[in-house]
């Protein structure tokens, strides 16, 4: 008996990954998409959507190598159709504009997103772009505006079993930011939201480095919220360090910490209770900056 999945499934696959990621290249798509597509399939499935007006093709020459993305089209018939296929509200199917700058990022965020759901199958999972109910201010250019209190990728971990339910951020930092606006960031992340932890993935070791230091500037040590754990608060890692996410790591202060062991003690540990000194780690062993982290 043939178990390879139909046309129609494979149809609700594209769908769903473009629903939750945005828009995304037919590279991009093939690694999301399980089990694995050939490429000559993925662009007949993608033609025939195509073809049917549920998805749009738009050009993308700003970065080095030309590339087609492909995402949800907006257009309420085609929201409706979608909606029934995958089983849910037209109005989640709402997307923000993207502008050509924003495409590599998204697309890096849905390879990340895909490894930590597959870490963390339990969580529900969400990206920034998603307008709730519809609705957001805009932009000049049509766009809706992000809040910058939100990163790339929000996990939502269920109460249940003697475990609290925890909200952690990842934000995926491509590249270097201004650091007026990383610190306006990290100050939002801390300040202006429930987070219980946050994760920063960047780019490069030095641009980790550079972010773990404007972190640490802050005086989050007083913050009534997170200042009793702060230094196990937000972890950074690089890239080049995080091909298996639990490892290579590191909190505020440069010790080891590993990822699923870091979400367990924030999960069996109320946010009251919380202390820097309770977070154990693997390696009691301080990294030196100089190092390579």
């Amino acid at each position: 008996m043939d178990a390879s999945p139909k046309a129609g499934e494979r149809r609700v696959q594209i769908l769903s990954a473009l629903h939750l990621n945005g828009p995304l290249s037919l590279t991009t798509l093939q690694k999301l998409i399980k089990p694995a597509m050939s490429s000559r399939r993925l662009q007949e499935v993608t033609k025939r959507l195509l073809d049917r007006k549920l998805i749009l093709r738009y050009h993308d020459s700003i970065h080095e190598k030309s590339v087609h993305y492909f995402q949800i089209s907006q257009s309420k018939s085609a929201r409706k159709c979608i909606a029934s296929w995958l089983n849910i509200d037209p109005e989640k199917l709402i997307q923000k504009h993207f502008r050509g700058q924003e495409l590599k990022h998204g697309e890096q965020c849905a390879l990340w997103g895909e490894k930590i759901v597959a870490l963390f199958p339990e969580a529900k999972v969400g990206r920034y772009f998603y307008v709730q109910d519809g609705k957001g201010s805009k932009n000049g250019d049509g766009g809706f505006k992000r809040d910058e209190s939100v990163p790339d990728i929000v996990l939502e971990f269920p109460a249940g079993d003697g475990l609290e339910k925890i909200v952690v951020g990842f934000e995926i930092e491509r590249t270097r930011k201004n650091s007026k606006r990383a610190t306006e960031k990290i100050r939002g992340l801390v300040s202006k939201t429930n987070y219980d932890g946050m994760v920063y993935i960047c780019g490069s070791d030095l641009l980790a480095e550079k972010i773990r230091d404007i972190f640490s500037k802050q005086l989050f040590s007083k913050s009534k919220r997170v200042g009793h754990y702060w230094r196990n608060f937000m972890l950074f890692s690089s890239f080049s360090n995080t091909d298996s996410l639990g490892s290579l790591l590191v909190n505020v202060e440069l010790f080891p910490v590993d990822l699923v062991h870091w979400i367990h003690k924030l999960r069996t540990t109320p946010l009251y209770l919380r202390r820097d000194i309770d977070f154990d780690f693997p390696a009691k062993v301080r990294w030196e900056i100089d190092e390579e982290f």
